[in-house]
Parts: structure tokens; C-alpha cells; sequence
């Protein structure tokens, strides 16, 4: 598999990342992609995990989900620049990642102290062009100039159809890199249906709170391959988790299997294609 080096000189021997997200797709996704370019990747699931892992390691960048459970990436992001926290770099570069890249969530990520935002799901070259203005150069500074922000132009709102499996566009977000592609759909099949089975679960025992967690989830992996019919429903349910509605959430896991199950046709379609 083809790796995309860097334009950049980083540290000796390979920049290392933290990577902040609850969701294992998108963790797989992050790792992989800073895999490609010759980065070490560590992933953990929530800020609290990611405060223990900035105290026992020197990392060079920590990309942060936004909405996590146990501690959220704003509370994390304060508690590393809080200079008395035991992290080991207050001055880490921190880069938000969000599925939700509207303006109040760039500036709450701002306010938190950090550095800039990535929207989910992310695009290759997006993050590289973020690695190359926050890696630390050779002599320890980075490119970008603290507290500036660049500009996202995946952030807004993607303005297509309810498209089962957008192929088109999960391979741009990946630079055509099919065995990237491969990688990450593989992992959507594995991890999806346990992640299903949990909505249904938290649903039927009436955790509406729960069912916001999990379908917020949901949504935000399914977003990675361009499935937008269930990444959709991820949303309403979502919602209606909100608003404890749970006829809606119950009228919502009630169409959950067959969105699983086309998108699941469409992605082993894919697999078999490239195989």
C-alpha cells in the first residue's frame, strides 16, 4: 500500500498523534490516514484517557472528537493548557474534529484552547495541509502561528442526495487511496452492527440520553463512507433522543435494518470490486 509522504520536515524519527474519538471507526480512519503518511498513531476514547496518555508520552498533535462520553474534548483541551494539569506539553497542538462543523462548535473549540478543526469525516488531504501548519519542524516550532485558524473548506454542510453508498466521494475524501478504502469499510462492516444492536438496546430500555450517544455515533462513522440514507437516520434518532421522543425513536430503530442492510450490500459490493 502507497504511503503519501509529508511536505514537511518533521521530528526525527516520525511525528507521533494522539488520536481523541469514542467511535472506533473513526479511530481506525484517523490512524490509517496518519499511517499513510508515515506517522505514529495512538487512539484513545474519551478526554479523560486522552489526559492519562499526554501525561506518560511526549506527543507531537492530538486530533480531538468534540462530543465524547466520560469527558468531552472542550473539558480535555481545558485541563491540558491548564498549566497545572500533569500533562507534559500545556502547548500541545490540538485540532478539533467535529461531525458538526457549524460556527458555534468552531468557536467553542476556539474558546477551549484549540488550535484549529478538522469537520468529519475527514478528508485526506485536509489533514495534511492541518499536519503541515501544526507539526513541530526540525528546532521544534510548527509553521502556524498559535492561536491562528485556517479554513475548512469541508465544513459546510455536504449538499447531496440521501445516497445509500456515495463511492465517488468517500474515495476523494481518501485521495483514491482503495486500500485505505478497503481498511475502512472493512471496519465499518465489523463494528456497525454491534453498534446497532446498542441503539436497539438502549431504545427498548428507554435510555433516551443513551440513544444520543450511540446514534450521535453512529452517525458520525457512517459519515466516513458517504452513507447518507443512514447516517440520516442516525440524525433523527439523535434528535428524538433529544427530546426523550420515543415513538419517534422507536418509528426510527424500526427502519434501522434495512438502511444497515443496504449500505451493508453496497460496501461488500465495493470490497468485491476492488478484490
Amino acid at each position: 500500500m502507497a504511503t503519501h509522504p509529508l511536505p514537511i520536515e518533521i521530528r526525527p524519527g516520525g511525528a507521533r498523534i494522539l488520536v481523541v474519538d469514542d467511535n472506533i471507526i473513526n479511530q481506525h480512519v484517523a490512524a490509517a490516514m496518519l499511517t499513510r503518511f508515515g506517522l505514529r498513531a495512538d487512539s484513545v476514547a474519551n478526554g479523560q484517557e486522552a489526559l492519562q496518555a499526554l501525561t506518560g508520552l511526549l506527543y507531537d498533535l492530538v486530533l480531538m472528537d468534540v462530543q465524547m462520553p466520560v469527558m468531552d474534548g472542550l473539558e480535555a483541551t481545558r485541563r491540558v493548557r491548564n498549566p497545572k494539569s500533569s500533562v507534559l506539553n500545556h502547548r500541545i497542538p490540538i485540532i478539533a474534529m467535529t461531525a458538526n462543523a457549524v460556527p458555534g462548535d468552531r468557536d467553542r473549540s476556539l474558546h477551549a484552547g484549540m488550535n484549529d478543526f478538522i469537520a468529519k469525516p475527514l478528508q485526506i488531504q485536509r489533514l495534511a495541509d492541518l499536519l503541515e501548519a501544526w507539526l513541530p519542524r526540525e528546532g521544534g516550532a510548527s509553521s502556524a502561528t498559535t492561536g491562528s485558524v485556517t479554513r475548512d473548506p469541508s465544513s459546510a454542510p455536504l449538499e447531496t442526495g440521501l445516497a445509500i453508498f456515495d463511492r465517488e466521494r468517500f474515495l476523494a475524501c481518501l485521495g483514491e487511496d482503495r486500500g485505505l478504502a478497503r481498511e475502512i469499510l472493512r471496519a465499518i462492516l465489523n463494528n456497525l452492527p454491534g453498534q446497532i444492536d446498542e441503539l436497539r438496546a438502549r431504545i427498548e430500555s428507554r435510555d433516551a440520553a443513551g440513544a444520543v450517544l450511540v446514534a450521535h455515533k453512529i452517525q458520525g462513522g457512517i459519515g466516513t463512507v458517504g452513507g447518507d440514507a443512514l447516517a440520516a437516520l442516525a440524525r433523527d434518532l439523535e434528535r428524538a433522543g433529544r427530546l426523550s421522543d420515543f415513538a419517534a425513536l422507536e418509528r426510527g430503530l424500526a427502519e434501522l435494518p434495512q438502511h444497515h442492510a443496504r449500505l451493508r450490500e453496497a460496501m461488500e459490493a465495493e470490497l468485491n470490486r476492488e478484490a
